[in-house]
């Protein structure tokens, strides 16, 4: 139980868009009509996708008068695409007069237009319009359809991500999910303005760690794998990432970057047991970090080490005993770049197994580290150790 606890569970960017850019956007799905009095209310539901941004989960409905079947009138509706990382786009839609709506089994062709009206995330203030969508419905029922839409037009908004304006703020030294382990990322706002916030995930090796990533502030969102993800916060706006896999244990680390001002802290939750940590972004590169240690009376103590720089490091380890004297430990951890190590202290070093003392990092010249640890009881309960520094 504790050598699972300790394996830690310790704990670019989205298609740019702008006025300029043409981009095309193609739905598919099914629509059902409800008689309700002299109006039809209708839903849509299927996917869609928007050059640039990928793919997205369709919905949307509208309603028109009975009338509109006969005298062929418009057909007007809103509509939602939420794509795999949160973020929401939404739209108008209108279909101008003059179609007619065949028997059933029968297809029927026609041109409308998509309106963009705002979202959220990265779509948060969009504009922008697609005046020539063109496509074709099948009747499937007294009152369903199917239809498969494309056409070409422009997407912008304020919260667009512009490359250069990101700044690396912080840190989280350990993520892990599946296995029982689920990590919750949350991250403020705090300044007075909106900002740009990108979270971007590493393996152990340095490279990008694509992780189940799903956000319980939307729940409709469908949980999807992600190795990156962009948001636009408003000021005072909180953003949650959760990320809980299955059987597999995957384990990295997480750094992010603003171009305003933001703050974050990790949860580490073992499901099996409800036992939780919480870890805040680390936001500091001091000379070393520095760690207390307590392997005595059935304790034990986990380490998670991650590289933030672009190049490989090699950190030097200096384990002394509770008497600030004595050296147990001197070694050199090679880190690679973006990467991550973690393990359980006196499985790696012996020479700490019933002792207390500390643990000394020492972040390599022109390097930047981060770390945390972690205390465990036999029974399984855990806590983070916040590093000191020197």
């Amino acid at each position: 139980m504790l050598k699972t606890l300790m394996l830690l569970a310790l704990l670019p960017v989205g298609g740019l868009f702008g006025q300029g850019t043409v981009n095309t956007i193609s739905l598919t799905g099914s629509a059902v009509a409800v008689q309700t009095g002299s109006n039809y209310n209708f839903t849509i539901a299927g996917s869609g996708s928007v050059t640039g941004f990928g793919n997205a989960q369709l919905s949307g409905s509208g309603v028109f008068d009975l009338g509109t079947v006969v005298t062929l009138g418009p057909i007007n509706g809103t509509i939602s695409l939420i794509f795999s990382d949160g973020d929401v786009l939404l739209a108008t839609f209108s279909i101008p007069p003059g179609v007619l709506i065949p028997q059933l089994g029968g297809t029927v062709g026609a041109t409308g237009s998509v309106k963009i009206i705002g979202g959220s995330g990265k779509f948060t203030g969009a504009s922008g319009s697609f005046t020539g969508v063109s496509g074709s419905g099948t009747i499937t029922g007294a009152q369903s359809t199917s239809f498969q839409l494309s056409g070409t037009g422009t997407v912008s908004a304020p919260a667009a991500l512009t490359p250069g304006t990101l700044t690396y703020r912080g840190s989280i030294a350990h993520i892990a999910a599946g296995a029982g382990w689920k990590t919750t990322l949350t991250f403020v706002n705090t300044g007075t303005t909106a900002s740009q916030l990108h979270l971007a995930f590493f393996d152990e090796s340095g490279a990008a760690l694509s992780l189940p990533v799903s956000y319980p502030q939307t729940p409709a969102t469908p949980a999807a794998a992600a190795s990156t993800i962009d948001r636009n916060l408003a000021a005072g706006a909180v953003l949650i990432v959760e990320s809980q896999g299955g059987d597999a244990l995957l384990l990295g680390s997480a750094q992010m970057s603003t171009d305003g001002a933001a703050t974050g802290s990790a949860i580490f939750r073992y499901t099996p047991s409800g036992q939780e940590a919480v870890v805040p972004l680390e936001t500091r590169n001091p000379a070393a970090f520095v760690l207390p240690f307590d392997n005595t009376g059935g304790y034990a103590n986990g380490l998670a080490i991650s590289n933030v720089a672009s190049t490989a490091a090699s950190v030097k380890i200096l384990i002394s005993d509770d008497s600030g004297v004595n050296n147990i430990v001197t070694d050199t951890l090679s880190v690679p770049a973006r990467g991550h190590i973690s393990f359980v202290l006196s499985d790696k070093y012996p020479l700490t197994a019933l002792r207390r003392g500390t643990v000394t990092l020492q972040t390599p010249a022109n390097g930047q580290i981060s770390a945390l640890g972690i205390r465990a009881t036999a029974a399984g309960a855990y806590t983070s150790i916040p590093p000191g520094t020197k």
